[in-house]
Protein backbone atom coordinates (compact mmCIF):
# COMPACT_ATOMS: atom_id res chain seq x y z
CA UNK A 1 0.00 0.00 0.00
CA UNK A 2 1.30 3.58 -0.53
CA UNK A 3 1.60 6.08 2.02
CA UNK A 4 1.79 9.43 2.90
CA UNK A 5 4.91 11.31 4.99
CA UNK A 6 3.31 11.92 8.37
CA UNK A 7 4.06 15.54 8.04
CA UNK A 8 2.30 15.69 4.82
CA UNK A 9 -0.79 14.00 6.64
CA UNK A 10 -0.48 16.58 9.86
CA UNK A 11 -0.53 19.39 7.28
CA UNK A 12 -3.57 17.83 5.46
CA UNK A 13 -5.38 17.30 8.74
CA UNK A 14 -4.70 21.05 10.16
CA UNK A 15 -5.98 22.72 6.66
CA UNK A 16 -8.93 20.25 7.17
CA UNK A 17 -9.38 22.00 10.21
CA UNK A 18 -9.35 25.36 8.85
CA UNK A 19 -10.57 25.20 5.57
CA UNK A 20 -13.85 22.45 5.80
CA UNK A 21 -16.55 24.01 5.20
CA UNK A 22 -18.75 21.23 6.49
CA UNK A 23 -18.63 22.12 10.32
CA UNK A 24 -19.52 18.01 11.58
CA UNK A 25 -16.51 17.19 8.53
CA UNK A 26 -14.27 20.19 10.47
CA UNK A 27 -15.25 18.62 13.83
CA UNK A 28 -14.51 15.26 12.90
CA UNK A 29 -10.79 16.68 11.53
CA UNK A 30 -10.38 18.64 14.90
CA UNK A 31 -11.50 15.98 17.48
CA UNK A 32 -10.77 12.55 16.14
CA UNK A 33 -7.71 13.84 14.29
CA UNK A 34 -9.01 12.02 10.95
CA UNK A 35 -8.93 13.70 7.61
CA UNK A 36 -12.54 12.96 6.26
CA UNK A 37 -12.58 12.07 2.31
CA UNK A 38 -15.78 11.76 1.97
CA UNK A 39 -19.70 12.05 2.98
CA UNK A 40 -22.86 11.65 1.65
CA UNK A 41 -26.00 10.91 3.18
CA UNK A 42 -25.41 7.81 4.27
CA UNK A 43 -21.98 8.26 6.37
CA UNK A 44 -18.72 9.48 6.41
CA UNK A 45 -15.01 7.69 5.07
CA UNK A 46 -12.17 9.31 6.54
CA UNK A 47 -8.23 8.79 6.09
CA UNK A 48 -6.39 8.10 9.72
CA UNK A 49 -2.45 8.49 9.86
CA UNK A 50 -1.65 5.35 9.59
CA UNK A 51 -3.09 5.79 5.46
CA UNK A 52 -6.69 3.12 6.71
CA UNK A 53 -9.70 4.06 4.96
CA UNK A 54 -12.38 4.02 7.92
CA UNK A 55 -16.10 4.60 7.42
CA UNK A 56 -18.86 5.69 9.63
CA UNK A 57 -22.66 5.85 9.04
CA UNK A 58 -23.94 9.19 10.83
CA UNK A 59 -25.91 6.89 13.62
CA UNK A 60 -22.90 4.56 14.42
CA UNK A 61 -20.78 5.09 17.52
CA UNK A 62 -17.61 4.60 15.79
CA UNK A 63 -15.00 4.18 12.21
CA UNK A 64 -14.55 1.05 11.20
CA UNK A 65 -11.73 -0.23 8.56
CA UNK A 66 -13.47 0.34 5.32
CA UNK A 67 -13.60 -3.65 3.54
CA UNK A 68 -15.69 -2.42 -0.08
CA UNK A 69 -12.72 -1.83 -2.46
CA UNK A 70 -14.56 0.35 -5.25
CA UNK A 71 -15.48 2.88 -1.89
CA UNK A 72 -12.09 2.99 -0.76
CA UNK A 73 -11.17 4.00 -4.32
CA UNK A 74 -14.04 6.35 -5.03
CA UNK A 75 -13.40 7.92 -1.61
CA UNK A 76 -9.55 8.34 -1.96
CA UNK A 77 -10.13 10.16 -5.56
CA UNK A 78 -12.41 12.13 -4.14
CA UNK A 79 -10.10 13.06 -1.35
CA UNK A 80 -7.34 13.67 -4.14
CA UNK A 81 -9.23 16.31 -5.56
CA UNK A 82 -9.29 18.64 -2.74
CA UNK A 83 -5.58 17.03 -1.48
CA UNK A 84 -3.34 16.36 -4.44
CA UNK A 85 -0.71 14.58 -2.59
CA UNK A 86 -3.61 11.63 -1.85
CA UNK A 87 -2.98 10.54 -5.37
CA UNK A 88 0.20 8.71 -3.95
CA UNK A 89 -2.41 6.54 -2.35
CA UNK A 90 -4.43 5.54 -5.54
CA UNK A 91 -3.14 2.26 -7.32
CA UNK A 92 -0.69 2.75 -10.63
CA UNK A 93 -2.19 1.75 -13.39
CA UNK A 94 -1.61 -1.52 -14.51
CA UNK A 95 -0.46 -2.07 -18.74
CA UNK A 96 -2.86 -4.95 -18.33
CA UNK A 97 -5.48 -2.45 -17.31
CA UNK A 98 -9.00 -1.85 -19.98
CA UNK A 99 -10.86 1.18 -20.15
CA UNK A 100 -14.12 0.95 -18.16
CA UNK A 101 -17.32 0.25 -19.65
CA UNK A 102 -19.60 1.77 -17.39
CA UNK A 103 -17.60 5.51 -17.26
CA UNK A 104 -16.02 5.07 -20.85
CA UNK A 105 -12.84 5.59 -18.94
CA UNK A 106 -13.59 9.17 -17.27
CA UNK A 107 -14.36 7.82 -14.01
CA UNK A 108 -17.66 9.53 -13.55
CA UNK A 109 -21.55 8.44 -14.40
CA UNK A 110 -21.92 9.93 -18.25
CA UNK A 111 -25.65 9.94 -16.98
CA UNK A 112 -25.07 12.68 -14.14
CA UNK A 113 -22.13 14.02 -15.38
CA UNK A 114 -23.60 17.54 -14.07
CA UNK A 115 -23.41 16.14 -10.77
CA UNK A 116 -19.98 14.85 -10.99
CA UNK A 117 -20.62 11.26 -9.75
CA UNK A 118 -17.63 8.92 -9.60
CA UNK A 119 -18.67 5.84 -11.68
CA UNK A 120 -19.40 3.14 -8.70
CA UNK A 121 -17.65 -0.15 -11.13
CA UNK A 122 -14.08 1.55 -11.17
CA UNK A 123 -14.08 3.46 -8.03
CA UNK A 124 -13.81 6.65 -9.90
CA UNK A 125 -10.17 5.60 -11.45
CA UNK A 126 -11.75 5.18 -15.29
CA UNK A 127 -10.22 1.93 -15.86
CA UNK A 128 -10.71 -2.04 -14.08
CA UNK A 129 -8.02 -4.62 -13.65
CA UNK A 130 -8.90 -8.06 -12.64
CA UNK A 131 -8.61 -7.38 -8.75
CA UNK A 132 -11.20 -4.06 -9.79
CA UNK A 133 -13.54 -6.16 -11.94
CA UNK A 134 -14.16 -9.05 -10.00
Amino acid sequence: MNTIASTDFTRLLAESVRSEKNAILRDIAAREGLLPLHADIGGVVVLDRNGEILSKGWEDTGFKVERMRNLRLASLVEGAQKYPELRALLPDKPSTARECPECDGTGRLAMAKELGLLCGRCGGLGWLDEVIAS
